[in-house]
């Protein structure tokens, strides 16, 4: 079992990720390698990657980590504050400021450094993220995406 969890003490450049792996010879809390202000982070089911919306002195971005904590790639597009990885880590979702969930491959090749976006999908309601409350998830199966914002909950199946 692995947790991950940014505090939110310090500087925005120089927050701490701290992760917690029961299967490891070291059960204990201990920092990440990496430092930065964390924006959004998600994980899949295995713990196995780790999505972090994140912004550093230079920029913000989107990248995605392995248990080893190595950049597996980046995403492409940072549309919006709301990330989800697949329970199986293949995919990763992001509900945009378009109104759209945008879809990306994990398992498909880096095109520059970059995981491919293969599709968007258009919600059935828009929920209203009233003070940033717009909570996402995803099925245990991995096919129905479900939202919670301040008015209403969107059950949505995934292509």
């Amino acid at each position: 079992q692995r947790v991950v969890a940014a505090s939110n003490a310090g500087s925005s450049a120089d927050q701490s990720i701290y992760e917690y792996d029961a299967g490891s010879s070291d059960p204990t809390m201990r920092n990440a390698p990496v430092r930065y202000d964390v924006l959004a982070m998600s994980m899949d089911r295995t713990g196995d990657k780790v999505l972090i919306r994140g912004r550093d002195l230079a920029s913000e971005f989107a990248r995605v980590y392995d248990r080893s904590w190595n950049v597996l790639g980046k995403l492409s597009v940072l549309v919006g504050d709301f990330y989800q990885l697949s329970p199986d880590g293949t995919r990763a979702y992001i509900y945009g400021y378009d109104f759209d969930v945008h879809i990306y491959d994990l398992t498909a090749p880096l095109i520059a450094g970059e995981f491919p976006e293969i599709g968007t999908l258009t919600l059935a309601g828009v929920p209203d993220p009233g003070n940033n409350m717009l909570r996402m998830t995803i099925s245990q199966d991995g096919r129905t995406l479900f939202m919670a914002g301040n008015t209403q909950v969107v059950v949505q199946p995934l292509p």
